[in-house]
């Protein structure tokens, strides 16, 4: 379990830095960072990805926005892969009641991103 929180983290730092690198060669400055990455009052800047899908469209092309998005998704994902391989691992030792736990804590999980327009 561990091992899956450690490689989630460090692979979202990865990705993140590879973002931070693309938007330094850019040429962009410090308030176009902030423009892009902060948002004032949770608006919306034209040009940041709204979904997933459009920030894996985004990296694909090189923005350097959507990779560090992509990096934060890692991250936040990281402890939902957590919780379905602990249910795994559960189910797998014949712990069906802890498995039947991490199932419902996985569904909730799930449910909240899909109800909050986050996937």
């Amino acid at each position: 379990m561990g091992a899956i929180l450690l490689g989630g983290v460090l692979a979202s730092a990865a990705v993140i830095a590879l973002g931070l690198g693309l938007l330094m060669l850019a040429g962009s400055g410090t308030r176009a960072l902030l423009g892009q990455l902060l948002s004032e009052r949770g608006v919306t800047l034209a040009g940041t990805p709204t979904s997933v899908g459009a920030a894996v469209r985004g990296a694909a092309r090189g923005d350097p926005v959507a990779v560090i998005l992509l990096g934060v998704l890692l991250l936040i994902g990281t402890p939902i892969l957590r919780v379905a391989a602990a249910g795994y691992f559960f189910l797998r030792n014949g712990e069906r009641g802890y498995a039947l736990a991490s199932a419902i804590v996985l569904a909730l999980l799930v449910l909240g991103f899909v109800l909050g327009g986050s996937i």
